[in-house]
């Protein structure tokens, strides 16, 4: 991948933008000197068009399926109805329901959106995060979208020359780690989060302080997420829960973990999701391996 990014915008020369399909929350915005927009969105069961204008929006276009919304505060209420694409409310959020000409009737996706606008009366959405993706030892309930935030902001105000991007990156809780009976950095004994990342280092930062760089970042997630998140600051100030900890991956190690996953699961690669919060153990022990300091 990393010799392919020079070849686009040889390949064209006049091209400014590139048009594909996304899925997931991390994304890439460039490649090379092309900036990259996608048209739609895949989800497992569905795509969604999306809006030309920013690549983090997207427009459900009426005509391609019947979309219902359920307020996601009310979710687990039994009674609560979903309402339809006149009903929303813009800045709310909702789980999405989709009914498709192809036999899927109201159709729990599992992804929540927020409505951030309207086109011509059709609700324009943002993606945030999937239900059952957070971490939540003691009902601090940290989303994706939360972490990935904290993370990337982390990264910037560390050192923004010291590494060129994030590769990619997934969590766990510490129990999971304890169950697996890994050792290395688990001498804590309050429960606490767990961060796996992979960064492509520029030429002149050389990975042998990976091991510092990662208790730095660490230290600055875990300032973040107390400044963000009111209940994950109440839980650490009474020790509840612990400060977040965060592996360095090699080089490779989450391709390697997506190669596994397409083998074992048998999936089409457009259905191939790697969990940000992960609960597979067999996946865990995969990635615990692919740790730059694991021995």
């Amino acid at each position: 991948m990393q010799a392919f990014c020079c070849i686009p915008s040889a390949w064209w020369r006049r091209r400014r933008d590139l048009w594909g399909r996304t899925c997931g929350r991390r994304r890439s915005t460039q490649l090379d000197s092309l900036h990259i927009k996608p048209h739609r969105h895949s989800t497992l069961r569905h795509i969604v068009p999306c809006n030309r204008k920013d690549p983090q929006q997207y427009i459900l276009i009426p005509q391609l399926h019947f979309y219902e919304f359920l307020p996601v505060e009310l979710k687990d209420n039994a009674k609560v109805k979903t309402v339809f694409m006149d009903q929303v409310c813009v800045g709310h959020e909702y789980e999405l329901i989709v009914t498709t000409a192809c036999g899927f009737y109201r159709y729990r996706l599992g992804d929540v959106v927020r409505v951030i606008g309207l086109y011509n009366e059709i609700p324009i959405v943002q993606f945030r995060y999937r239900l059952g993706q957070c971490l939540n030892i003691s009902g601090e309930k940290v989303t994706e979208l939360a972490l990935f935030d904290c993370l990337i902001e982390a990264l910037h105000s560390r050192s923004p020359s010291q590494f060129e991007r994030l590769v990619d990156y997934t969590s766990c809780e510490s129990g999971m780690l304890k169950a697996l009976d890994f050792k290395k950095g688990t001498e804590k004994t309050t429960p606490h989060h767990v961060l796996f990342v992979e960064l492509e280092p520029c030429d002149s930062n050389p990975q042998e302080n990976q091991a510092t760089w990662a208790a730095q970042l660490s230290c600055t997630y875990d300032a973040l997420m107390r400044q963000k998140r009111c209940w994950y600051s109440d839980l650490r100030m009474t020790n509840v829960l612990g400060e977040t900890v965060i592996y360095p991956v090699k080089k490779g190690g989450f391709s390697r973990l997506r190669e596994h996953m397409f083998q074992k699961f048998n999936v089409s690669l457009s259905q191939l999701k790697l969990p940000r919060v992960m609960k597979n153990p067999d996946l865990l022990e995969i990635i615990i391996k692919e740790i730059t300091t694991y021995d």
